[in-house]
């Protein structure tokens, strides 16, 4: 319409009033992202290579502050309210798509993550089973070495007792022969006899009464006994009486001696063509046999006597007080094929046969004690043994023509030492005379002899 001019300008329309503008919807929620899962501890384990950091979640984006509308003026209010109505959904709109692909894009990379956390476990336990196997074979290894350490030490100890042992055998062998050496040089000392002197009158060998002859050598030394046989008793001659004497200063039971005393008497004696209780008795046994009835040829014969042990024929070892072992004299150092029946030598006779002559035990321990100081030279010496009695008739200085010589060695070890390994050899020698060459005769001999004193 057409506004005259000049005439009144009409009346404006009052604006009706603004609606109220709505209010804007609240966005979605966004949904909590997963909590991770926590990686489960590693047992520790050699050398694992260290477990890559997962990278960090990107933050959800703030939802923007939707903008206030701007007053619009009063003129055309409507169309401008209908503008940003509009405007605002579209906004909306534009804002909510990127960040749901952004968020959709966080899902995938923490997907991402829990594949490469799954990819870690396979890697960890590979590698606890890699350390698996090499906690075994270290097992393994530490078991060999302990193994091979148990072997090696048996062999170097078997090998040390083995070095032990061949030692001592040389040195016994070594001894052995230092031993044989003495009883031939004795041998020879005895033959030279007193007749080569010193310049300062003493003997230069052999000179009774002389029961050891001691020998230095470079490699050893050696004493070598001079035993007649004429200080045991006869085992051919012998009475009953003295015979269970000596038995029973050896140590052996009344019932026990009298039973050998009687085995040497039948074995002696004749059986009058008849057999004894004793043949009856050996020919229960095995091997079978009977006795000889006849005199004893060799001494070892004892051996078969009933009663008799290789103990009581050999003699045995005591232990003294201080530890030391003492041996004890046998029958086989008492009793001889060739011993006398007079007199006995009173350097050489051993306490049992003294007892058997009738001589109290203490003044046999005294006898003893005096000869190894000195030996005795004179009849004075013999009866100033007190209570000798009638013993002292039995007891005299003699010789014999069949001597047992006991050497007993010991070798020199490299400190200068002598060593604690003895070795015996014994002979029983029969000297002849000057008629004979040789002028003697070894009737026995023992390798494997045993000192009494």
């Amino acid at each position: 319409m057409s506004i005259k001019r000049g005439a009144p300008s009409p009346s404006i329309p009052t604006v009706p009033s603004v609606p109220s503008i709505p209010t804007v919807p609240s966005f979605p929620t966004v949904p909590p992202v997963p909590t991770v899962p926590s990686i489960p501890t590693v047992p520790t384990v050699s050398s694992i290579p260290t477990v890559p950091t997962v990278s960090s979640i990107p933050t959800v984006p703030t939802v923007p502050t939707v903008p206030t509308v701007p007053s619009v003026p009063s003129r055309d209010r409507q169309g401008a309210v209908a503008c940003w109505t509009a405007v605002g959904s579209v906004s909306q709109i534009c804002r909510t798509a990127p960040f749901r692909s952004r968020l959709g894009r966080t899902r995938s990379r923490l997907g991402k993550t829990r594949s490469r956390f799954g990819e870690t476990n396979l890697r960890v336990g590979a590698m606890q089973s890699r350390a698996g196997s090499r906690g075994s074979a270290l097992l393994a290894v530490l078991w060999l070495a302990a193994a091979l350490s148990a072997i090696a030490f048996t062999v170097a100890t078997t090998v040390r007792g083995e070095t032990e042992r061949t030692s001592t055998d040389i040195d016994s062998l070594r001894a052995y022969y230092l031993a044989s050496g003495s009883v031939e040089r004795g041998i020879l000392w005895i033959l030279w006899g007193p007749m080569q002197r010193n310049q300062d009158g003493s003997p230069r060998y052999f000179n009774p009464p002389m029961p050891v002859m001691h020998f230095q050598y470079p490699s050893g030394m050696a004493d070598v006994e001079v035993i007649p046989e004429t200080s045991k008793l006869n085992i051919n001659s012998a009475p009953p009486p003295q015979l269970m004497a000596l038995i029973a200063a050896l140590g052996v039971s009344a019932d026990r001696a009298q039973t050998i005393v009687a085995g040497i008497v039948d074995w002696r004696g004749g059986s009058g063509g008849s057999i004894s209780d004793f043949d009856q008795y050996y020919l229960s046994i095995s091997p079978t046999f009977r006795s000889r009835h006849a005199s004893f040829e060799q001494i070892e014969e004892l051996l078969v006597i009933r009663g008799i042990t290789p103990e009581l024929f050999y003699g045995r070892y005591d232990r003294a007080p201080d530890g030391h072992l003492l041996p004890r004299p046998g029958l086989r150092d008492c009793l001889s094929v060739f011993g006398g029946s007079g007199t006995y030598d009173i350097n050489t006779v051993q306490p049992a046969v003294m007892q058997a002559l009738g001589l109290p035990p203490e003044s046999a321990a005294m006898v003893v004690a005096m000869r190894r100081q000195a030996p005795f030279r004179t009849g004075d010496q013999i009866n100033a043994v007190p209570e000798i009695g009638l013993a002292g008739g039995h007891l005299g200085i003699g010789s014999s023509s069949v001597i047992t010589l006991r050497a007993t060695a010991m070798t020199m070890l490299p400190n200068g030492k002598l060593s604690d390994l003895r070795r015996s050899v014994s002979a029983m020698v029969a000297f002849l005379g000057d008629k004979y060459d040789p002028p003697y005769h070894i009737l026995r001999w023992y390798d494997n002899a045993v000192p009494v004193e």
